[in-house]
C-alpha cells in the first residue's frame, strides 16, 4: 500500500485478504451485493445492469456468505462495514435474516431501507421475481430505489 492509500483503502484491503474466497467481481466497487450463494447470470445480469443504470460504473464486488466458509453474523457485519460501500443489495431470505442479526435492524425485502447509514435493498428470492415479467418490474423498481452515483 503506497502513502496516497485512505484509511478506506486499507480497511477494504484488510477484508479482501480477510474473506479471500467469499468476495468476487470489482472490487473497488462501491454497489455492494451479498448472497448466500453464487448467483444465478440472469440475478448477475440485473444487478449489473441496475448497477451501471445508477452511475455505479465501476461494476459490481459480490460477497458470498457460503463460500468457501460459511460466514458468521459477526463475519458478515465486519465484512460489509470493512467494504465500506454506498449501496448493499441483499440476495437471499435466510441471508436477510442473518443480516437482520448481524445489524440488529429490519432487512424487509423488497423495498429501500438503511443498513448502518448506506442505502440498500433485499430480496428474499431474486431468481423467483426474474422468472416473470411482473417480477422484473418489481425486482427492477426496488433496485432503482437505490441512488444514482452523482447523487
Amino acid at each position: 500500500m503506497n502513502q496516497e492509500s485512505s484509511f478506506i483503502s486499507f480497511n477494504r484491503a484488510s477484508i479482501l485478504e480477510r474473506f479471500p474466497g467469499n468476495i468476487v467481481g470489482d472490487r473497488e466497487a462501491m454497489f455492494l451485493a451479498v448472497a448466500e450463494t453464487t448467483l444465478s447470470q440472469p440475478a448477475r445480469d440485473a444487478l449489473e445492469k441496475s448497477a451501471t443504470t445508477l452511475g455505479w460504473n465501476r461494476g459490481v464486488t459480490y460477497l458470498f456468505a457460503d463460500a468457501p466458509a460459511l460466514l458468521s453474523k459477526a463475519d458478515l457485519f465486519e465484512a460489509i462495514e470493512g467494504l465500506d460501500p454506498f449501496c448493499v443489495v441483499i440476495v437471499g431470505a435466510a441471508l436477510c435474516g442473518l443480516a437482520c442479526e448481524a445489524f440488529s435492524q429490519d432487512v424487509p425485502s423488497g423495498k429501500h431501507f438503511r443498513l448502518f447509514g448506506r442505502d440498500a435493498c433485499a430480496f428474499d428470492d431474486l431468481d423467483g421475481l426474474l422468472l416473470t415479467d411482473a417480477g422484473k418490474k418489481r425486482a427492477w423498481e426496488t433496485l432503482r430505489s437505490l441512488p444514482h452515483a452523482t447523487s
